[in-house]
């Protein structure tokens, strides 16, 4: 797994392009149960979609109830989802308007990594843009269980 991580974080610093797993068919019938893809990419999509709404009741419902983020890496790990509201409120806060978009995704399994790129205006009229990449564990629902997320803040 954690080759096939290196080689896909690579890949995202290296171009701007979706990648695709190759369909596989001597799964054994643990392994067909995880979603295709395409499906854990819809729900990559549906959680940068959800970054951009402005508010944070569609971001957070992209959450597990047990779900741990630690984002950014280096920060204290947010466990429970009145510290991850917090998380989601202070980041838009922090905006007059604020989105995360994707750039690259990769899956394997449900896990994805995704290179992005935020851009936003602060209250001030300054606008800014930063770069990061994530890193998601998803439940079999499409609920995020674990999102790490790998950049320096705008003003850090």
């Amino acid at each position: 797994m954690i080759r096939t991580l290196t080689i896909a974080l690579s890949l995202a610093m290296a171009a701007p392009v979706v990648a695709q797993d190759v369909l596989r068919t001597d799964l054994s019938p643990a392994e067909s149960a995880v979603p295709a893809p395409e499906t854990v990419h819809g729900w990559v999509a549906r959680y940068f979609d959800s970054t951009r709404s402005g508010t944070v009741e569609p971001w957070l419902a992209n959450f597990a109830e047990n779900a741990v983020v630690d984002d950014p890496v280096g920060t204290p790990v947010k466990a429970d989802p009145t510290a991850i509201r917090a998380m989601g409120e202070g980041f838009l806060g922090a905006f007059e308007t604020v989105g995360l978009h994707e750039s690259f995704v990769h899956v394997s399994g449900l896990e994805a990594v995704a290179r992005w790129e935020g851009r936003g205006t602060t209250p001030d009229g300054t606008e800014v843009t930063f770069q990061g990449i994530n890193l998601f564990t998803f439940d079999s629902d499409g609920r995020i269980t674990e999102l790490r997320g790998f950049f320096a803040p705008p003003g850090s």
